[in-house]
């Protein structure tokens, strides 16, 4: 994985200009970084401790923040989410994100949680975008909560 360059760069720009709905992978070491700077678990591990390789998101580009809900494997949530509208370039380790799965439950909240994070803090992640993604609504009605631990108030979806 790399800095987003040339192609990826435009492609990058026109997700923010746009609004457009988007799914990526976060390798272990930005997982790790964010659950430094926010102080929870992202799922970084496993329940058994073992280190994941990456953790897959759903993200839309709002106002300089990008909104995220992380993606899940396990039904922990109960809130289940279809990537069936989701370009996925295959490559990397968007090649092994399932086209259906679960959004992340919060374990700290018991519950599924839109994640918020300045766009200069998001741009200096390491990170694989995969494709768009139409028609999600996962993003509606959830409670916010800035990265850093700072939960945005009064804010709805």
């Amino acid at each position: 994985m790399m800095k987003l360059r040339g192609f990826e760069e435009l492609f990058h720009k026109s997700l923010l200009e746009k609004g457009i709905k988007f799914l990526g992978v976060f390798p272990t070491r930005s997982l790790e970084e964010l659950e430094m700077l926010s102080g929870r678990h992202l799922g970084s591990k496993d329940i058994h401790g073992r280190k994941r390789k990456s953790r897959p998101f759903l993200a839309v580009y709002e106002n300089h923040v990008y909104k995220m809900v992380f993606l899940s494997t396990q039904s922990y949530s109960h809130v289940p989410v279809s990537l069936s509208h989701c370009n996925n370039s295959g490559k990397g380790f968007c090649k092994n994100i399932k086209q259906d799965c679960f959004a992340f439950r919060d374990n700290k909240e018991k519950k599924v949680l839109c994640y918020l994070i300045r766009e200069e803090r998001f741009g200096e992640l390491e990170k694989e975008i995969c494709g768009t993604c139409k028609e999600l609504n996962i993003f509606n009605g959830l409670s916010e909560v800035w990265l850093n631990g700072k939960e945005l108030q009064g804010r709805a979806s």
